[in-house]
């Protein structure tokens, strides 16, 4: 369990490295944000698996309702259409 959450850690130290690297300018854009959700439903996983494996309950309900395949294809389609607009307007 510490191996997986200094992991995640490394992970979304990471995403947020890459983030800044792509959105220099600072645009909001929602992949950014999509991408931030997931590393923090992913840490707050981490911490209901702990409280569980330490006798505490858990709803698990933050994880379960997250739309990890639509989100993803969200993202997909996001890209696709910059990879597609790319140089529009110059």
């Amino acid at each position: 369990m510490r191996a997986a959450t200094a992991r995640l850690s490394d992970v979304g130290t990471e995403v947020e490295r890459r983030l800044e690297k792509i959105n220099v300018w600072g645009n909001v854009s929602p992949v950014t944000s999509i991408y931030r959700d997931m590393v923090l439903l992913l840490k707050q996983g981490l911490s209901i698996d702990r409280r569980v494996s330490a006798g505490g309950g858990s709803d698990g309900h933050a994880t379960s309702s997250f739309d990890w395949n639509g989100r993803l294809a969200e993202i997909r389609a996001y890209l696709h259409e910059a990879a597609e607009s790319e140089g529009e307007g110059e």
